[in-house]
């Protein structure tokens, strides 16, 4: 997810299901996306913690704004 996010550089789901390297229709794909993050035992801050925490560590002793929208 996140580095579809990344890649499609764009939170709307059929935008970040185009660069996944899975065979399926936008529709059907960016469907199965939604309802694994309408589960309620589904936390996206932990798949944006490990990535987050090395963008940090990377940028240590330097300013640095952190602003994630996980939408």
């Amino acid at each position: 997810m996140v580095i579809g996010v990344y890649l499609a550089a764009s939170v709307h789901l059929d935008r970040i299901v185009s660069k996944w390297p899975v065979a399926g229709k936008i529709p059907s794909l960016s469907n199965r996306l939604r309802r694994f993050l309408s589960n309620r035992f589904v936390k996206p801050a932990a798949y944006y913690e490990p990535l987050a925490a090395q963008l940090i560590a990377a940028f240590a002793g330097h300013p640095l704004q952190l602003v994630i929208d996980i939408t």
